[in-house]
């Protein structure tokens, strides 16, 4: 959706009040019509209407209109009369949605203080303001969502992002069991149905409860919540272990549910406990990171670290449902934004063209926060990285192609000090394997360069990078290795991935002392 949103409604329904809000919620610019024709007009409404008429106004209204139907993804609040034109509602409609705030005329009229109505010129003849209520009412229905406005504004918000988020639902089925997955701006209201009167404890961590437990815990009864302490460090055995006896202390048992709430640590994590505690219990993922929503929560993979070394040890596990929670793609920095969208065009690059165009042509608009476009990245992404699990649960092969980027990025992260993000150092995987495939004649130039200047988007401008030396190292103990060859995922065009052992220290050092030098 990068459709403009246009709030209409009689005056004092609040318009600009749910607009700078609902603007805030999408990450998107927010433009008061009444603010643009006063400063077109040199003069506010009252001034216009005594001195140049009320069709004058309203000329100047269409005129800004026009000017505004030509932009994209934009929250306007329009003037109260505007939406009587025909003309202007054709205008709004044929590049953007029409949201109407409905209340009745005295709770309008309450909203407002006696020197607040004075400066209103509609509002000095009570007859003549009811006719003009009703009058406008006809116009005011001809919309594409109807709000009751006589609610709490972040209700209100809720209301219309229900309505105007791209959501989506389907299911995925990892060997004989299926799994719904559910893109959705109510995680909470999606987990209802599937909870089936169990006891539920709610795996987390502390960053994550600040800012996302209440709206789980609030439709859930007595829930045990374990919380532990945010990042890698909590993706080991010790945290395993600790969960276990939390669990145990609290004579949790297998027909229990446990919800992972977090990102991909959380969601990893969580389902390795779930498939373990007791030989196996129900669990259900709800992922509130770009990067989960994306990828790590798609496809049933759970692992812990080992000494240092990501995912060493692991399984493949079923969920009942995975949750990607659209809402809390709002509270994420743009460090952490970058990651999931790294991932997202990873995913296109290996599984689904579309998917890796849509991500290149946006990559701006999804750093900056654009919700509707974040969550359609979610969507396109987590199909197709369904579509390969679904072919290839335990990663014996097609799956494997996923790690694009992978080998390399895990021996940054094990390496640079202070440890880059996952989505960092698997971008900067990617870009060595655009210069490899590049010096391998498996791509032209210009489809290297593509990859690499929309990966400098997502990235730092600089890395201190470790000795090729230590990065071989490193590698070597890579779980997707066999026969004691290093495996890489290489290119030979977007969507037509291979795997190779063949990839000689020598290729990896020239691949990224190119890539240093900017060559």
């Amino acid at each position: 959706m990068n459709k403009n949103l246009y709030l209409t409604g009689f005056m004092a329904a609040g318009k600009t009040t749910v607009g700078k809000s609902l603007a805030r919620a999408l990450g998107r610019k927010f433009l008061d019509m009444d603010d643009l024709v006063r400063d077109a007009l040199g003069m506010n409404a009252q001034e216009a209407f005594a001195r140049l008429g009320e069709e004058a106004f309203r000329e100047s209204e269409t005129s800004q209109l026009k000017r505004l139907s030509r932009a994209k993804g934009l929250v306007v609040a329009t003037g109260g009369g505007l939406a009587q034109r025909a003309e202007n509602r054709s205008l709004m409609r044929a590049g953007g949605s029409i949201v109407n705030l409905e209340l009745n005329l005295e709770k309008c009229k309450a909203r407002l203080s006696p020197a607040e109505r004075d400066e209103r010129p509609l509002w000095q003849n009570q007859a003549a303001l009811e006719g003009l209520f009703k009058a406008r009412q006809k116009a005011y229905l001809d919309c594409d969502l109807l709000v009751n406005a006589d609610q709490p504004v972040e209700d209100i918000v809720e209301t219309i992002l229900t309505h105007e988020l791209p959501e989506d639902s389907f299911t995925l089925k990892l060997a004989d069991q299926a799994t719904q997955i559910i893109s959705t701006w109510q995680g909470p209201q999606a987990l209802k149905p599937l909870l089936k009167s169990r006891k539920v404890v709610i795996l987390t961590d502390r960053n994550l409860a600040g800012l996302h437990l209440e709206r789980y815990t609030a439709r859930l009864e007595n829930p045990l919540v374990i919380t532990l302490p945010p990042g890698e460090r909590s993706k080991t055995l010790r945290s395993a272990e600790k969960v276990y006896k939390e669990m145990l202390n609290n004579q949790v048992e297998r027909g229990d549910l446990l919800l992972a709430l977090g990102g991909g640590v959380i969601t990893d994590l969580g389902a390795f406990v779930a498939a373990t505690y007791k030989r196996g219990m129900n669990f259900i993922l709800a992922s509130t990171s770009l990067l989960g929503c994306t990828d790590a929560a798609i496809g049933g993979k759970a692992a812990v670290n080992l000494d240092g070394e990501k995912n060493q040890v692991g399984l493949f596990t079923r969920p009942e449902a995975v949750i990607l929670d659209l809402k809390a793609l709002t509270t994420l920095p743009r460090s952490r934004r970058a990651e999931g969208i790294t991932e997202a065009y990873k995913t296109g690059l290996v599984a689904s063209p579309p998917l890796a165009e849509f991500a290149e042509a946006r990559i701006k608009t999804l750093l900056k926060g654009d919700i509707p476009q974040l969550a359609r990245l979610v969507n396109y992404s987590a199909r197709a990285k369904a579509l390969v699990v679904e072919k290839d649960f335990t990663e014996s092969g097609l799956r494997k192609v996923l790690n694009l980027g992978h080998t390399v990025g895990h021996a940054l992260e094990a390496l640079v000090k202070p440890r880059p993000s996952h989505g960092v150092c698997v971008a900067q995987g990617i870009k060595v394997i655009a210069r490899l495939c590049l010096k391998r004649g498996l791509i032209e130039e210009h489809q290297a360069n593509q990859m690499i200047a929309a990966l400098d988007q997502l990235t730092p401008a600089k890395m201190q990078w470790p000795s090729v030396q230590d990065i071989w190292r490193v590698m070597q103990h890579d779980k997707k290795n066999q026969g004691g060859k290093v495996s890489f995922v290489l290119l030979n065009a977007k969507g037509r991935p291979l795997l190779a052992d063949d990839v000689s220290q020598g290729e990896l050092e020239s691949a990224i002392l190119e890539l240093k030098g900017g060559r």
